[in-house]
């Protein structure tokens, strides 16, 4: 899909295209993370080997969720998901744009919406969870009198108000785009999107 007005590329940071580069806890050593980066521009030849690929990262996730991390790490995975968030979220407000617009069949919103947005939000949610078990579990470990309990609970008031955003998003503001387009595909109701969720 081509952008409107004349702007070069459509939702340009596609979900499916971010979907697998998420930097995991477990890449947390510099080398590392420069050759995570690196693996995640090349895609997985198969849907299966990327699914089988997720459940043997998600194992490693698991067992590296509960260890002591220091403050630039806890940075680079909050920045990350930071980013992440920002993105869905334009591309949430550009796909709401193109919906109000009429620009395109409801049928291919809605594909889209199901195909793309969706398993985007369900991996930022599987992203969020992890780092929210690595702040838990450090702030468990730390005494009060400790200088790093000051930048952990930063971090986690930071990590509750994305999580408060992506909630939002993924609940109101999708189901509601969902319904639209539903019902505008199948003719019975002209419903507009509510302004106030734009």
């Amino acid at each position: 899909m081509l952008r409107r007005l004349g702007q070069q590329g459509y939702r340009a940071e596609s979900p499916s295209l971010v979907s697998n580069a998420s930097i995991t806890l477990s890449h947390t050593d510099p080398k590392n993370i420069e050759l995570a980066l690196e693996d995640v521009s090349t895609p997985s030849p198969t849907t299966f080997d990327s699914v089988s690929m997720r459940g043997v990262e998600k194992c490693v996730e698991h067992v590296n969720e509960h260890r002591i991390v220091e403050k630039p790490e806890v940075a680079m995975v909050v920045g990350n998901i930071c980013k992440k968030l920002n993105t869905i979220v334009n591309l949430v407000h550009e796909f709401s744009t193109d919906a109000l617009g009429l620009r395109e069949s409801a049928d291919d919103l809605l594909d889209e919406l199901r195909t793309k947005i969706r398993p985007y939000l369900i991996n930022l949610d599987i992203d969020m969870l992890s780092a929210e078990a690595v702040l838990r579990y450090n702030i468990d470990r730390s005494n009060i009198n400790e200088t790093r309990i000051d930048w952990l609970l930063t971090y986690t008031k930071y990590q509750k108000e994305m999580r408060r955003v992506l909630n939002e998003l993924s609940g109101d503001v999708c189901d509601d785009l969902e319904d639209s387009l539903d019902l505008r595909r199948r003719g019975e109701v002209k419903q507009f999107i509510p302004s106030e969720l734009l």
